[in-house]
């Protein structure tokens, strides 16, 4: 039991590790994306008044999404804590398999759940724009919307977010952004998938070297690791889709017994 309590640890600590690593990455990317855009006003003067404040949203936008499908991917495709799951640190490590039956979320659960990061996390990157507002340009917000579609080719985010942007006399509206992330999340889900159905066809005897196979068969990684009376998580890992320059990480358990 010792063994398997160490095997663990290490890994709730590298999923803590993950976590301090996004949130220093977005404060940097911001500090970067406010010289960009001043850097950007300075050397043109051709550009739109308004140009600057819609590089910003989308600048912050690529971050929070990042940001959001990080987390999603380490909380087994929840941005909020899910109800059957592990708390350990800053993160919940979610349960697809609660016993008896699959209940890992669909991809379209995981979809809202990225979108839900996104409309969330945006206006903190975005700092009510004091940067740009000390340069005279003023912003007026309407509220945000985002969907995100998981795709084979990545993930795209769209997030509706109307701005009347005024400066002087001078007035421009923005009110739609998009981006697309290229991580593997459909494949990564698919294997997911797999695992969760082979235990709830015969939990005593899920099949190993199947699940190691079938995600080798998409270029994918899985860590096997044993917590608790017999719990397992899965660390469903893609070396083709990097976020901070680091592989995708999806995370996502087994319980041994039923949830009561």
């Amino acid at each position: 039991m010792a063994e398997k309590r160490g095997q663990a640890t290490v890994f709730f600590l590298l999923a803590f590790v993950v976590f301090t690593a996004f949130s220093f990455l977005i404060y940097v990317k911001v500090s970067n994306i406010e010289k960009i855009v001043a850097e950007k006003d300075s050397v043109s003067n051709d550009i739109s008044f308004a140009e600057p404040v819609k590089n910003y949203v989308q600048g912050c936008l690529e971050n929070v999404a990042e940001n959001s499908i990080g987390v999603v991917g380490i909380q087994g495709g929840y941005y909020d804590s899910p109800e059957q799951s592990y708390s350990s640190f800053l993160f919940s490590y979610s349960y697809h398999f609660d016993g008896i039956r699959n209940v890992m979320p669909t991809k379209k659960k995981i979809e809202e759940e990225i979108a839900k990061g996104v409309v969330e996390e945006l206006p903190y990157c975005l700092s009510n724009f004091s940067a740009l507002k000390e340069r005279g340009i003023n912003i007026d917000e309407g509220p945000i919307r985002a969907a995100s579609t998981i795709t084979g080719a990545g993930v795209a985010i769209d997030v509706a977010y109307p701005l009347k942007i005024r400066q002087g006399a001078k007035s421009e509206v923005a009110a739609n952004f998009k981006t697309h992330i290229p991580v593997r999340l459909s494949a990564i889900y698919d294997t997911s998938k797999r695992i969760n159905d082979m235990q709830e066809a015969d939990p005593e005897n899920v099949c190993l070297s199947c699940i190691i196979d079938d995600a080798r068969s998409k270029d994918l990684n899985v860590l096997i690791f044993s917590y608790r009376d017999g719990d397992t998580f899965f660390e469903i890992i893609d070396n083709q889709s990097k976020l901070m320059n680091e592989p995708y990480s999806f995370i996502f358990g087994a319980k041994n017994e039923p949830i009561q």
